[in-house]
Protein backbone atom coordinates (compact mmCIF):
# COMPACT_ATOMS: atom_id res chain seq x y z
CA UNK A 1 0.00 0.00 0.00
CA UNK A 2 3.32 2.39 0.47
CA UNK A 3 2.88 5.01 -2.24
CA UNK A 4 5.01 7.70 -2.84
CA UNK A 5 4.01 11.51 -3.44
CA UNK A 6 5.20 13.82 -6.20
CA UNK A 7 6.36 15.90 -3.27
CA UNK A 8 8.74 13.64 -1.71
CA UNK A 9 5.23 12.43 0.87
CA UNK A 10 5.46 8.61 1.50
CA UNK A 11 2.02 7.06 2.63
CA UNK A 12 1.50 4.48 4.30
CA UNK A 13 -0.75 2.03 6.77
CA UNK A 14 -0.79 2.83 10.29
CA UNK A 15 1.06 0.36 12.55
CA UNK A 16 0.75 0.09 15.83
CA UNK A 17 4.29 1.58 16.72
CA UNK A 18 3.55 4.77 14.91
CA UNK A 19 1.23 5.64 17.62
CA UNK A 20 3.34 7.92 19.51
CA UNK A 21 4.07 10.05 16.44
CA UNK A 22 0.48 10.20 15.51
CA UNK A 23 -0.85 11.22 19.13
CA UNK A 24 1.72 13.69 18.93
CA UNK A 25 0.47 14.88 15.95
CA UNK A 26 -3.42 15.06 16.63
CA UNK A 27 -2.92 16.39 19.55
CA UNK A 28 -1.02 18.99 18.41
CA UNK A 29 -2.78 19.93 15.38
CA UNK A 30 -6.05 19.53 16.93
CA UNK A 31 -4.57 22.33 19.89
CA UNK A 32 -5.24 25.13 17.37
CA UNK A 33 -7.94 27.22 16.07
CA UNK A 34 -10.27 26.76 15.01
CA UNK A 35 -10.51 23.45 16.74
CA UNK A 36 -9.13 24.49 20.39
CA UNK A 37 -9.16 21.14 21.75
CA UNK A 38 -7.82 19.24 24.13
CA UNK A 39 -6.79 15.18 23.31
CA UNK A 40 -4.90 12.93 25.92
CA UNK A 41 -2.77 9.73 24.51
CA UNK A 42 -5.94 7.54 25.93
CA UNK A 43 -8.74 9.67 23.73
CA UNK A 44 -6.53 9.39 20.80
CA UNK A 45 -6.08 5.33 21.40
CA UNK A 46 -9.81 5.43 21.82
CA UNK A 47 -11.05 6.88 18.48
CA UNK A 48 -8.10 4.42 16.37
CA UNK A 49 -9.20 1.51 17.91
CA UNK A 50 -12.94 2.63 17.39
CA UNK A 51 -11.93 3.68 13.71
CA UNK A 52 -10.43 -0.22 13.34
CA UNK A 53 -13.57 -1.94 14.03
CA UNK A 54 -15.38 -0.64 11.20
CA UNK A 55 -15.48 -2.52 7.77
CA UNK A 56 -12.94 -1.54 5.55
CA UNK A 57 -10.96 0.81 8.10
CA UNK A 58 -8.18 2.47 6.92
CA UNK A 59 -5.89 4.12 9.26
CA UNK A 60 -2.60 5.98 7.01
CA UNK A 61 0.48 7.81 7.77
CA UNK A 62 2.32 10.08 5.36
CA UNK A 63 6.22 10.38 5.81
CA UNK A 64 8.66 12.94 4.72
CA UNK A 65 11.91 10.97 3.46
CA UNK A 66 13.73 14.29 3.54
CA UNK A 67 13.16 15.26 7.32
CA UNK A 68 14.56 11.86 8.85
CA UNK A 69 11.14 10.08 7.39
CA UNK A 70 9.07 11.64 10.29
CA UNK A 71 5.45 11.22 10.31
CA UNK A 72 4.05 14.34 9.25
CA UNK A 73 0.53 13.25 8.97
CA UNK A 74 -2.48 11.23 9.60
CA UNK A 75 -5.77 10.10 7.91
CA UNK A 76 -8.31 7.51 9.37
CA UNK A 77 -11.72 6.46 7.94
CA UNK A 78 -14.26 4.09 6.92
CA UNK A 79 -16.82 2.58 4.38
CA UNK A 80 -19.44 4.57 5.66
CA UNK A 81 -22.27 1.98 5.73
CA UNK A 82 -20.76 0.58 9.24
CA UNK A 83 -20.73 4.44 10.37
CA UNK A 84 -24.83 5.08 9.84
CA UNK A 85 -24.91 3.04 13.02
CA UNK A 86 -23.27 5.24 14.93
CA UNK A 87 -24.48 8.83 13.47
CA UNK A 88 -27.77 8.42 11.90
CA UNK A 89 -28.03 11.63 10.91
CA UNK A 90 -26.08 11.49 8.23
CA UNK A 91 -28.38 8.48 6.60
CA UNK A 92 -30.35 10.86 4.65
CA UNK A 93 -27.17 13.23 3.56
CA UNK A 94 -24.49 11.31 2.16
CA UNK A 95 -24.56 8.45 -0.64
CA UNK A 96 -24.51 5.25 1.61
CA UNK A 97 -21.72 3.55 -0.05
CA UNK A 98 -19.65 6.03 0.15
CA UNK A 99 -15.73 6.14 2.20
CA UNK A 100 -16.07 8.42 5.34
CA UNK A 101 -12.93 10.29 6.59
CA UNK A 102 -13.35 9.99 10.16
CA UNK A 103 -10.13 12.00 11.48
CA UNK A 104 -7.13 14.09 9.45
CA UNK A 105 -4.59 15.65 10.85
CA UNK A 106 -0.95 17.40 9.60
CA UNK A 107 1.92 17.87 12.25
CA UNK A 108 1.60 21.59 12.34
CA UNK A 109 5.27 22.51 11.53
CA UNK A 110 4.62 20.57 8.00
CA UNK A 111 1.46 22.09 6.48
CA UNK A 112 1.60 23.36 3.42
CA UNK A 113 3.99 20.23 2.08
CA UNK A 114 0.74 18.45 0.52
CA UNK A 115 0.66 16.18 3.22
CA UNK A 116 -2.95 16.15 3.14
CA UNK A 117 -3.22 16.04 -0.66
CA UNK A 118 -0.91 12.56 -0.71
CA UNK A 119 -3.16 11.03 2.00
CA UNK A 120 -6.06 11.95 0.32
CA UNK A 121 -4.85 10.67 -2.85
CA UNK A 122 -4.48 7.39 -1.20
CA UNK A 123 -7.82 7.46 0.77
CA UNK A 124 -9.23 8.01 -3.05
CA UNK A 125 -7.46 5.08 -4.50
CA UNK A 126 -8.71 2.95 -1.79
CA UNK A 127 -12.13 4.36 -2.12
CA UNK A 128 -12.49 3.27 -5.85
CA UNK A 129 -10.80 0.05 -4.96
CA UNK A 130 -13.48 -0.71 -2.58
CA UNK A 131 -16.68 0.54 -5.57
CA UNK A 132 -17.41 3.44 -3.37
CA UNK A 133 -19.24 6.22 -5.03
CA UNK A 134 -18.73 9.23 -2.78
CA UNK A 135 -16.01 10.15 -0.12
CA UNK A 136 -17.61 12.27 2.59
CA UNK A 137 -15.09 14.37 5.34
CA UNK A 138 -16.26 17.13 7.47
CA UNK A 139 -14.11 19.91 9.39
CA UNK A 140 -14.69 22.77 11.42
CA UNK A 141 -16.96 25.25 10.00
CA UNK A 142 -14.04 27.92 10.93
CA UNK A 143 -11.88 25.86 9.26
CA UNK A 144 -10.79 27.95 5.99
CA UNK A 145 -7.72 26.18 4.56
CA UNK A 146 -9.19 22.67 4.92
CA UNK A 147 -12.59 23.76 3.05
CA UNK A 148 -10.26 25.78 0.25
CA UNK A 149 -8.55 22.16 0.00
CA UNK A 150 -11.61 20.42 -0.13
CA UNK A 151 -13.11 22.64 -2.89
CA UNK A 152 -10.03 22.73 -4.88
CA UNK A 153 -10.04 18.58 -4.72
CA UNK A 154 -13.47 18.11 -6.20
CA UNK A 155 -15.82 18.26 -2.74
CA UNK A 156 -19.06 19.79 -2.55
CA UNK A 157 -20.63 21.39 0.74
CA UNK A 158 -23.10 19.06 2.20
CA UNK A 159 -24.69 20.35 5.03
CA UNK A 160 -23.87 21.71 8.84
CA UNK A 161 -24.21 19.20 11.56
CA UNK A 162 -23.70 20.49 15.52
CA UNK A 163 -21.58 18.01 17.38
CA UNK A 164 -19.13 17.28 21.00
CA UNK A 165 -15.13 16.71 19.37
CA UNK A 166 -12.73 16.47 22.00
CA UNK A 167 -15.13 17.41 24.85
CA UNK A 168 -15.65 20.82 22.79
CA UNK A 169 -19.02 21.49 21.06
CA UNK A 170 -18.77 22.97 18.03
CA UNK A 171 -20.23 23.38 13.91
CA UNK A 172 -18.71 21.09 11.30
CA UNK A 173 -19.43 21.36 7.75
CA UNK A 174 -19.67 18.13 5.82
CA UNK A 175 -18.80 17.92 2.21
CA UNK A 176 -19.15 14.98 -0.57
CA UNK A 177 -16.72 14.40 -3.67
CA UNK A 178 -18.28 11.46 -5.97
CA UNK A 179 -15.72 9.27 -7.27
CA UNK A 180 -15.65 8.42 -10.55
CA UNK A 181 -15.20 4.88 -12.10
CA UNK A 182 -11.55 4.18 -13.40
Amino acid sequence: MDAKHEHSVVVEEYRDEHFNEVADIIAKAFAEPPWNESWTREEVRHKLDEVRTHRNALLLVARLPGHGNKIAGFAAGQHISSFFRLEPYLKDKVPENSYFLRIMAVHPGFRRMHIASALQEVREKTARELGCEAIVAFTHHDNAARVRMFEREGYRFSHHHFGVYGGVESKHSYFVKRLERQ
